[in-house]
């Protein structure tokens, strides 16, 4: 879109002072209006609810009872002593046989190639400093 003179300058502010000291959001003074009649809404949905309204049953369980979120089951998986790629299998061996789900299988998976990633910087560690050993020497 070419620039026109009524197109907002790059590096200007559309409203350079901000906004004025003590306003409010609408959100926050819509709440507050709100707030007060709170007591007599409640009233009214509950009323509503035992009448059979599903919808106000609803609003009501859904503000009173937030959903919560899943917990996952702890599944202990023995992925033996062998080296990260026989771990990797064993993990797709619990998998196929339903001990483990894609999602357990897919999150060991990753704990694995962290793991690797880990062993890998701690060798190069080690290997960086025996040849500064040998340099200094």
């Amino acid at each position: 879109m070419p620039r026109t003179s009524t197109t907002w300058k790059k590096g200007v502010s559309g409203n350079p002072r901000g906004r004025t000291k003590g306003s409010r959001d609408r959100r926050t003074l819509y709440r507050e209006g709100l707030a007060k009649h709170v007591p007599e809404l409640v009233r009214l949905l509950l009323a509503a609810a035992r009448a059979g309204e599903v919808s106000a049953a609803r609003a009501l369980l859904e503000q009173a009872l937030p959903r919560t979120k899943p917990r996952a089951e702890v599944v202990p998986v023995d992925l033996g002593e062998g080296r990260l790629t026989e771990r990797v299998e064993q993990v797709l061996r619990h998998l196929a046989e339903g001990a483990l789900n894609v999602e357990e299988a897919v999150s060991l998976i990753g704990s694995l190639a962290t793991m690797t990633r880990i062993v890998e910087a701690e060798a190069l560690e080690q290997r960086i400093a025996a040849l500064e050993r040998q340099v200094c020497a």
